[in-house]
């Protein structure tokens, strides 16, 4: 078997070599060298022109010969689709198509990613309403709904132009995935019929058939309306829909000091604003990964929610009041991934422990750690039976909770289920132990 892999307009090259090499050996059919001899010219015409980012030529002695393209579409169906991980956003920039993909794509995916994830209530609403045979849920079943979803997803919430959200979408049933059967031309035919009634009547069937109290659990929506009314429900809910802002705390800049740190740090990004308690929002982030953006690879600075920077800058306040930084022993309990405890190390307290049950979030810590260029212990160990003989002036508990304040990053979490009485324990007794140790 023969395998070529190139990238963009590397493929005009490789069509004139794959002519030139393979012709002779006569595996290449006349429509195929047809088709490469017009994605050359085309290419050549109009260097701009977009072309999949991934194209794999396959020959076997016995197979005529297959194009594969790797689309943006398959990638997040793929993501959906794949039970290895819990969190798709992860599965898929691990897959090894979508770092050749350009950053203009890979946006795309994560978008549409998570607007699946995040309308996923809605969505399944509409698609239900178009639905009247319901099948039960076969691999099969499961791929066309998720296709579904992913056409959807670019025709009620993102706008996408029709013609490409639906011919690009329906083209995905046409690829391979890892142990599926192919897809009849019949269910084909059904799910590109469905997607074209979507691109017709869509903002009347979303407005008709669903709200945005269908993306998150009832349990939930019912709490809320309990604790905040009915008007702040709806806008809890409308906010958990977009995407918060990427924001970093930087390494060095203590509460009430001069922000020249911030400023300098600031200036490496554009359009950055510097927040009133010492964040700087990213109003437009980098291209690439965030490995790539100036200054992770130096430790000059952490991702962190505004929200999350207020605990540690509140017991740093706290404990000022009380003597210097340098002399004082906190503890960070529940603490990966580290920003909390890269907080508290970089407002020169004397000690900082940090302390977290799992081996697996521990190593974000440690990474975390030498990337930041920080001292501070780790212990794996249950917050709620932690001992040390060391005193201590402060500890920041960050216990497990609900995580809902996290839903315009982690829509998930708005769909899970009400058994938190496990988790009110857990809180209960980590908080008086940290108690406890306090007092000791």
């Amino acid at each position: 078997m023969l395998s070529i892999h190139v990238t963009k307009r590397a493929v005009c090259v490789l069509c004139l070599t794959v002519l030139k090499t393979s012709v002779s050996e006569g595996f290449l059919s006349a429509p195929f060298k047809a088709d490469l001899l017009v994605a050359r010219c085309r290419l050549l015409q109009n260097p701009t022109v977009r072309y999949p980012p991934a194209l794999t030529i396959v020959r076997s002695s016995t197979e005529s010969p297959q194009i594969t393209t790797i689309s943006t579409r398959y990638l997040v169906v793929d993501a959906l689709l794949t039970k290895k991980s819990s969190d798709p956003i992860e599965q898929l920039s691990r897959h090894p198509q979508f770092v050749t993909l350009s950053t203009r794509d890979r946006a795309f995916c994560r978008r549409l990613l998570t607007t699946v994830q995040r309308r996923k209530g809605q969505i399944e609403k509409v698609l239900d309403h178009c639905q009247t045979q319901k099948n039960r849920r076969t691999k099969e079943e499961c791929l066309l709904q998720t296709v579904l979803a992913v056409g959807a997803a670019q025709l009620l919430f993102l706008e996408t132009p029709a013609h490409a959200a639906v011919k690009e979408t329906v083209d995905v049933l046409r690829m391979n995935f890892k142990d599926r059967k192919a897809i009849s031309e019949t269910k084909i035919k059904f799910v590109n019929a469905l997607l074209r009634r979507l691109s017709r009547e869509g903002p009347t069937l979303l407005a008709e058939c669903s709200s945005v109290e269908d993306n998150a659990a009832p349990w939930l929506i019912e709490s809320w309306k309990k604790a905040w009314g009915e008007e702040a429900t709806h806008k809890i809910l409308e906010a958990s829909m977009v995407e918060s802002p990427r924001c970093i705390t930087v390494k060095g800049y203590i509460p009430g000091q001069s922000k020249s740190v911030l400023e300098e740090i600031a200036g490496t990004f554009e359009n950055a604003t510097i927040l009133p308690q010492g964040s700087i929002r990213i109003d437009h982030p980098p291209s690439g990964p965030i490995s790539d953006w100036p200054g992770y690879e130096e430790g000059t600075w952490w991702l962190q929610d505004v929200a999350a920077t207020i605990p540690a800058m509140a017991l740093y306040q706290e404990l000022s009041r009380k003597g210097s930084a340098q002399g004082q022993h906190v503890v960070d309990l529940c603490a990966s991934p580290g920003g909390k405890t890269a907080q508290l190390s970089s407002y020169g307290f004397g000690s900082v422990t940090a302390v977290e049950i799992s081996n697996r979030r521990s190593k974000r810590l440690k990474e975390n750690k030498e990337r930041l260029n920080m001292d501070w212990d780790i212990h794996i160990a249950d917050a709620s039976q932690w001992q040390t003989d060391q005193k201590i002036q402060g500890i920041l508990a960050d216990v497990p909770c609900t995580a809902t304040g996290t839903a315009s990053k982690r829509p998930d979490v708005l769909r899970r289920d009400a058994s938190y009485d496990d988790l009110l324990q857990t809180q209960l007794d980590i908080t008086c132990h940290a108690i406890d140790n306090l007092l000791d």
